[in-house]
């Protein structure tokens, strides 16, 4: 996987993406805090209209929900266990 920086001087759709941002900052339209939020917002949107079928999980994501899915499980045996003591 390239770096943004490698990829913005090998991908010309990137560079254009990246020097537009760039602009509208620069001429006050934006600032670089607002163009953060919009750009969370726009995945948001898409993931919102399109889901998550466009693209794929990587493993390790998968096995990190696991591990929380199982904390959470041993967490609620736990306090379980506590209201019977002290019950």
């Amino acid at each position: 996987m390239q770096s943004p920086k490698e990829r913005y001087e090998t991908d010309t759709y990137y560079r254009q993406f990246v020097d537009t941002i760039e602009n509208l900052i620069y001429h006050a339209h934006f600032t670089p805090s607002e163009v953060r939020e919009a750009a969370v917002m726009a995945c948001i949107h898409y993931e919102m209209r399109y889901g998550f079928k466009h693209y794929c999980v990587p493993l390790k994501v998968n096995e990190a929900f696991a591990v929380l899915t199982d904390w959470r499980e041993d967490e609620k045996a736990k306090r379980k266990a506590k209201e019977k003591q002290s019950g």
